[in-house]
């Protein structure tokens, strides 16, 4: 099978696929970020890599420019070397550059350095939102947000838009690992963008994660087939611990529990009643149930 190297900034994965498989496919398989908001329908031309190396010759790593492609890709991009990943089909070994992702996030806050200096507790709070995952760290004893930063949701592999996603979940079950899988990259990404020394990290005592409908049940791999359809209600009220001991172990952190949804622009969640909190002393979840909500 052909190998594909993928590398994106310091980082470099490599995947063997089939031959003919999807380029966006194996570049998809690296859990690196790769921006496709038409969900690999090759209509926005946004998921350019740039091919480094085809080892057994030009031409013969990769299938030829189609029309889509010499449409999108000026000139010189294809003089360069430049390829949609959801139009190039893998045909020999390949080594691509993906270029770097531009992450904005409009959470306003303003900083502070002074958690360095102080032995109070110390919290993460995590938004996983479609397009961005925000990550803040905050003093539990104050409140005060000391610092933020933001990652793409590495799941635009799948689509831009809730939907795409919601189906690529529903029809392969080899999709709903992905997405839950680079939904929890992304986290990982984000909080590693915070850039907190070790003492930092050594005194967080919680973490908190909120996102959508979607979100939540992307990320505990939970089936979407009831947010699919009307009037799309979650798959359970009360189901928030994690499915895999794997995703457990590397997010051992509280997740929101979603009572009411609408599969739209802005889903819908009240106020829960129960909450599940981490215990670090027994390392496993625990519902609490906490009268101020």
């Amino acid at each position: 099978m052909p190998t594909v190297n993928v590398s994106y900034g310091a980082k470099t994965r490599t995947v063997d696929v089939p031959s003919g498989a999807g380029l966006g496919e194996a570049i998809a398989a690296t859990e690196l970020p790769l921006e496709q908001p038409c969900a690999g329908r090759g209509t926005c031309g946004k998921c350019r890599v740039l091919v480094e190396q085809e080892p057994a010759g030009p031409g013969l790593g990769l299938s030829a420019l189609d029309e889509v492609e010499q449409q999108l890709l000026s000139p010189a991009e294809q003089t360069a070397g430049y390829r949609l990943a959801c139009r190039a089909s893998v045909l020999g070994d390949v080594s691509v550059v993906l270029a770097p992702v531009i992450v904005y996030s409009n959470k306003m806050f303003r900083a502070s350095d002074r958690f360095r200096n102080t032995g109070e507790p110390l919290g993460l709070a995590v938004d996983l939102g479609s397009t961005t995952v925000a990550a803040f760290l905050v003093n539990l004893a104050t409140g005060e947000v000391c610092r933020g930063a933001a990652a793409l949701n590495q799941q635009t592999t799948y689509g831009a838009d809730v939907i795409s996603r919601l189906a690529a979940s529903r029809r392969d079950p080899v999709a709903r690992e992905r997405l839950a899988n680079l939904a929890l990259a992304s986290i990982v990404q984000a909080v590693d963008a915070l850039r907190l020394p070790r003492k930092a990290l050594a005194r967080i005592q919680q973490a908190t994660i909120v996102g959508n409908t979607a979100m939540h049940h992307l990320l505990l791999r939970l089936s979407v087939d009831t947010l699919a359809e009307l009037p799309f209600p979650p798959n359970s009220h009360w189901i928030c611990r994690p499915s895999s001991a794997a995703l457990s172990a590397a997010m051992p952190w509280p997740v929101w529990p979603t009572l009411t949804t609408q599969t739209g622009p802005r889903p819908v969640a009240p106020r829960p009643k129960w909450l599940l909190t981490w215990e670090p002393t027994v390392r496993s979840w625990s519902p609490m149930e906490s009268a101020c909500w």
